[in-house]
């Protein structure tokens, strides 16, 4: 990422990313649970470098992680338009994102909280269900969220009773949610939790059952790559008419 100065204005040139972002390719049953790993430990070792630099990104979404291979297996986290110092004060303006962690979504709208890198490890826990399952565990980290209640009370251990969306991991994999989704930021822990479970199961198996994708290529990633290469020609035109 190189800056750029005007008269005017201040800007970054990044890295051109051809295949688009995540967003494109996780639909209804995720995009695998290989293609998941390979996602949450890249995205993991930017924050990690980030977090010892003391900057938190806040804002770990599908739509910020870059796709860079058709294979859909090497990503880059991007857009740091949200990115703050480790202690800054910041008003709330999107109380209702099911990615923001419970200390936001419960910051009335326009006031203050004070940033943290357990941000960003809640963020990350968030994506890693969005990439095996293609949707969000619940609307809001918020009391009013029944399925969010459904999560705490189990984490909380005053159920036995696992939610519903949550029965397709692998005890291992629920072992490190309970650890990056802990309601508690002080308690939560860092993003580099996510390097001791990469090598063990995430899904169980007969995980299709619950309408879980496998690691084959989907038609969607198919039909990206196939928009890609038009692309891809297009560019070679222009530059090399």
């Amino acid at each position: 990422m190189k800056p750029f100065e005007t008269y005017d204005s201040y800007a970054f040139a990044q890295e051109f990313a051809p295949i688009s972002d995540l967003s494109k390719f996780v639909r209804v049953g995720g995009v695998g649970e290989a293609r998941a790993k390979r996602a949450a430990e890249q995205v993991t070792q930017a924050l990690e470098f980030m977090h010892k630099e003391d900057l938190v990104h806040r804002d770990v979404c599908i739509d910020n992680i870059f796709v860079f291979n058709r294979e859909v297996t090497r990503f880059k986290l991007g857009d740091f338009g949200s990115t703050q110092r480790v202690g800054a004060f910041v008003k709330n303006q999107n109380v209702q994102s099911p990615w923001a962690p419970p200390e936001v979504s419960l910051t009335v709208y326009n006031e203050g909280y004070h940033v943290h890198t357990a941000q960003d490890a809640w963020q990350l826990g968030i994506l890693i269900y969005v990439c095996l399952t293609g949707s969000y565990p619940w609307s809001s980290a918020d009391i009013t969220d029944q399925h969010y209640n459904s999560w705490v009370a189990w984490l909380k251990r005053k159920t036995a009773k696992l939610p519903p969306h949550f029965k397709c991991f692998t005890p291992r994999l629920l072992r490190l949610l309970r650890r990056l989704l802990q309601p508690k930021p002080d308690k939560r822990s860092g993003v580099r939790e996510v390097y001791k479970y990469l090598s063990d199961p995430w899904l169980i198996k007969g995980a299709e059952d619950f309408g879980i994708s496998s690691d084959s290529s989907s038609s969607e990633s198919l039909s990206q790559e196939s928009l890609v290469t038009r692309i891809e020609k297009k560019l070679a035109k222009l530059l090399h008419p």
